[in-house]
């Protein structure tokens, strides 16, 4: 079945809920463990039938935001997920009490009970009612960012569309259009203000009534973070700015001199001379070769999902700009959505999503999902050696002679990702644990960070970027709070697979399987190390990796 044929209705959300708690009640009377285990098969069903439908009704609502139908089938998930939540926690909560638990610790990992008693601290009925007014707030940030349109010579592009004309040799060509998206986010800026500032009310009273002194604190064990806290994320910070940072802002220094700028601009940071990249057309066809090339794995997950058509890669007004890939647990294969624009970023980007979608396509067939549910910086690791595994391939997609340019700009990209996405955390938790602050003190907060960690970073005067914003354009923050920092911890990982991939392709790609079949298993910190890869947390590590990354980025300049 293809996606687009997958029937949908809107779920009695009543019946299920009422079939769902029975369910639970059977669990809890379970009188062996064997009972207990297939009442747990079912309501694992259950689940998937939810996540599976919600999936649908995501891709239909992200993939055109104007589209009515799907804009209420949204209005009416928003609605019933923090009631799903609370089932979900009534189900978790029974597996912490039962008195089956050592057995179902063997079979679904101690690392899965972690998390549970975690997650038993993060959800309550008392908090019901803030979670669907955040959810609304959240909803509602999509929709004003996807529908936002730049008027270019009488005609209306999106911010996608713009994005990508920017994408130009000609630097007068990219500043215009820089300007043209950054003129009108700044006429949003103000909603984009009253937004935050109205999803950070709910979360920090949610914080406040599940018994945290601060949402941060929350997060940590929202987001299942079992191998580390603060303190590592602390020191890990540190090291970023002590240590990395020095490097990246050499590299655009170096940059600025090529270009006979006294300074270079955020339109400029991806245009270095003579690393231009060209992108053959029709990625789809090309990933086929690049993916059977890669692996017998990669190969049976790519020709399932072309044979499916689970994929959305156009670009055309309506659609949110991004990219994710979710799993359709019921039909046992994934989804892959993103706005392709034929940019280098857009090839990465795309191999990310496959990396995640690689991922539960090999989980399918375990009878438990919860069990192989990993935490989303293992995840994040996935996806984000993914884009590295992909290079000795990428003949098929990035025209030969570019290719050294795509390899160097991909390693810039990938080094300076790090001491952004250490900001963007840094400055979630600086504004969460500091509520009171104004929207104006936010912004202010957000311009001594890049001072700290972005110090290479030049915007136009007097738009949206300058005055402090560019985090208002981070979906994760407005939507998935402290999200973004597993996605730095990733790519600390993905660079070490990159350089084993570099020495021994056969021991890399065994590792990367090695290290998929251990996710959810194991905290992230355990799961790094039972590879054989450095934890970032490990002191000195920060020096090392930037050491080795310069070195290797002189091999293609």
């Amino acid at each position: 079945m293809k996606f687009k044929e997958i029937p949908y209705y809107r779920l009695n959300f009543k019946e299920f809920e009422k079939d769902y708690k029975n369910k639970v009640e059977n669990f809890k009377a379970a009188e062996s463990f064997q009972e207990a285990y297939f009442n747990l098969i079912e309501i694992d069903h259950l689940q998937t039938v939810f996540t599976s439908y919600a999936t649908i009704s995501e891709a239909g609502n992200t993939g055109d935001t104007r589209n009515k139908f799907f804009q209420e089938e949204e209005i009416f998930f928003n609605e019933v997920k923090p009631l799903f939540a609370l089932l979900i926690q009534e189900k978790n909560m029974a597996m912490l009490e039962s008195p089956f638990r050592k057995k179902l610790e063997e079979l679904m990992g101690q690392e899965f009970f972690n998390r549970l008693e975690l997650s038993s601290q993060t959800m309550d009925k008392k908090i019901e009612n803030l979670m669907k007014e955040e959810n609304e707030f959240s909803q509602e940030f999509s929709n004003t960012i996807s529908q936002i349109e730049v008027i270019d010579s009488g005609k209306r592009l999106s911010v996608s569309e713009a994005s990508k004309l920017g994408n130009s040799k000609d630097r007068e060509i990219r500043k215009k259009y820089n300007i043209l998206v950054e003129t009108v986010m700044k006429k949003n800026g103000p909603k984009f203000d009253y937004l935050f500032d109205e999803m950070m009310k709910r979360r920090n009273k949610i914080a406040h009534k599940m018994n945290f002194e601060s949402y941060t604190d929350f997060c940590y064990c929202l987001r299942g973070r079992t191998g580390y806290k603060r303190k590592e994320i602390n020191n890990f910070t540190k090291e970023v700015e002590d240590k990395l940072v020095p490097l990246v802002n050499q590299i655009y220094k170096n940059q600025a001199k090529k270009m006979n700028l006294e300074k270079i601009y955020v339109y400029d940071e991806n245009f270095e001379p003579n690393k231009d990249v060209e992108i053959k057309e029709n990625p789809l066809k090309a990933f086929k070769k690049i993916f059977t090339k890669l692996s017998p794995e990669t190969k049976v997950f790519y020709d399932e999902l072309l044979a499916k058509e689970s994929y959305d890669l156009d670009l055309r007004p309506g659609k949110i700009n991004g990219g994710y890939s979710n799993y359709l647990g019921f039909y046992s294969f994934p989804y892959i959505f993103e706005t392709y624009n034929s940019t280098q970023g857009a090839v990465r980007t795309f191999a990310h999503e496959c990396g995640h979608g690689l991922n539960s396509f090999l989980h399918r067939g375990e009878p438990l999902k919860d069990a192989v549910d990993a935490s989303s910086d293992v995840c994040e690791t996935h996806s984000m050696s993914m884009e590295f595994f992909v290079w000795p391939y990428l003949g098929e997609i990035v025209k030969e002679e570019t290719l050294d340019n795509y390899k160097y700009n991909h390693l810039k990209n990938a080094i300076s990702f790090i001491p952004y996405g250490t900001a963007i955390n840094e400055f979630q938790t600086i504004v969460y644990d500091n509520p009171d602050y104004s929207c104006d003190k936010r912004r202010e907060v957000w311009k001594e960070l890049e001072k700290r960690f972005l110090p290479w970073r030049n915007y136009e005067k007097d738009l949206f970027s300058d005055e402090g914003r560019i985090w208002q354009r981070q979906m994760h923050v407005m939507k998935w709070p402290f999200y973004y920092i597993d996605y730095v911890l990733a790519q600390t990982v993905a660079l070490q697979f990159w350089m084993l991939d570099e020495n021994d392709h056969e021991l890399a790609w065994n590792t990367y399987l090695e290290f998929i079949h251990n996710s959810g298993k194991y905290s992230f910190t355990e799961t790094v190390e039972k590879a054989g890869l450095k934890s970032p947390f490990e002191v000195g590590f920060i020096e090392d990796l930037q050491k080795s990354i310069k070195n290797r980025m002189e091999n293609y300049e």
